[in-house]
């Protein structure tokens, strides 16, 4: 397992060498660019499902508040989502565009905080989404994650996303191009 590649994708004919010397040799490879292996098969992780009415007509919990509760669980092992607080708890997860770790993070302070609670304090996520013990610096804040991608882009890169904030709601190529 390889995480976080993208800022040493120099090294991957290394990986390709690797699997090619080693037949029976698996890579689990986590990057934010893609390898460019002949051999290299692509799953894009993208946010996950927040739903619209909570439960789906089969009695299942969309993905982002299936993360949630687990992670709530974890923390405060007597955490239940039930009907008094779905409504929160996807309210949260929707503010938080379905992004595991913003839903981790936010997770995370259900020691302290009810979900009614959390929802009114997400107008400053930043602040509250701040400080966890135990990962990786990039990973413990949401301000942190974000900067860390920042800084990983070129200068060119970071231009064009400084360019393409003008937009509001995303925008087409024809726009991009004018």
């Amino acid at each position: 397992v390889l995480d976080n590649f993208e800022h040493v994708i120099a090294a991957a004919p290394g990986i390709a060498h690797l699997l090619n010397a080693c037949p029976h040799l698996t890579a689990l490879v986590t990057s934010r660019a893609p390898l460019r292996l002949g051999m290299e098969h692509l799953f894009l992780a993208t946010p996950l499902d927040v739903g619209t009415d909570g439960i789906d007509p089969n009695g299942r919990l969309p993905g982002a508040l299936q993360l949630f509760a687990a992670h709530a669980r974890q923390i405060n092992p007597d955490f239940t989502l039930d009907q008094r607080n779905l409504d929160d708890v996807q309210g949260i997860c929707r503010q938080l565009d379905g992004l595991p770790l913003a839903i981790e993070l936010a997770a995370a302070r259900i020691r302290m905080l009810s979900p009614a609670q959390i929802v009114e304090r997400l107008r400053d996520r930043f602040a509250l989404l701040a400080g966890a013990r135990g990962v990786a610096a990039r990973q413990a804040t949401l301000r942190a994650a974000i900067d860390w991608s920042w800084d990983l882009l070129a200068p060119w890169e970071q231009a064009a996303l400084g360019q393409c904030s003008v937009f509001e709601g995303g925008f087409t190529l024809e726009a991009a191009e004018q």
